[in-house]
């Protein structure tokens, strides 16, 4: 693994702790105000628009 903002394998999960993309398993993450995937599900943690599922919200 990598703790830096560099990318990680563990197992079969990639990850990545900074601004960058992730995979864990089958999900795509991000941890900053980009999107993500999480299995069939898009999401946003910013102020930005996110997909979960069929179904769009926004946070702000």
């Amino acid at each position: 693994m990598k703790n830096d903002n560099s990318w990680g394998l563990r197992g079969d999960y990639f990850f990545k702790n900074d601004n960058s993309w992730g995979l864990c398993g089958d999900y795509f993450f991000k941890n900053d105000n980009s999107w993500g995937l999480c299995g069939d599900h898009f999401f946003k943690n910013d102020n930005s628009w996110g997909l979960r599922g069929e179904h769009f919200f926004k946070n702000d």
